[in-house]
């Protein structure tokens, strides 16, 4: 879902969250209230709603639309709280992925096979 979401999106980045339902045991995927660019194809406003307790935050993605899949100093600053990150590039083609987790501003990477089963 979330690379069929970037695809169609090829022009503007777009993000998503992955939570995990304590209540239902499932993940579910959260989209932001609103997905709006400014300036460029490469920066974007967004507003998540405030999720129950029983919600449980797993990932961060996003896309930088049809360039590579690289983690800029913008996504430095905004992933300042601990969790797991993934940006998705190169859209246009055949997708590029990377995935971090982070804590405090230190970073360290992770392969796609470690957080799915399928990639």
């Amino acid at each position: 879902m979330i690379l069929l979401d970037f695809s169609s999106h090829k022009e503007n980045e777009r993000i998503f969250r992955i939570y995990y339902d304590m209540s239902r045991e499932e993940y579910q995927l959260i989209a932001p209230n609103e997905q709006k660019t400014e300036y460029a194809k490469g920066f974007i406003r967004y507003t998540f709603e405030p999720q129950p307790d029983y919600m449980h935050l797993f990932m961060t993605i996003h896309s930088h639309n049809t360039m590579p899949a690289y983690f800029s100093s913008t996504d430095d600053e905004d992933e300042a709280i601990t969790g797991i990150y993934g940006v998705i590039g190169t859209v246009d083609k055949t997708p590029t992925m990377r995935f971090r987790i982070g804590m405090e501003g230190v970073f360290s990477y992770i392969n796609a096979t470690e957080l799915f089963e399928e990639v």
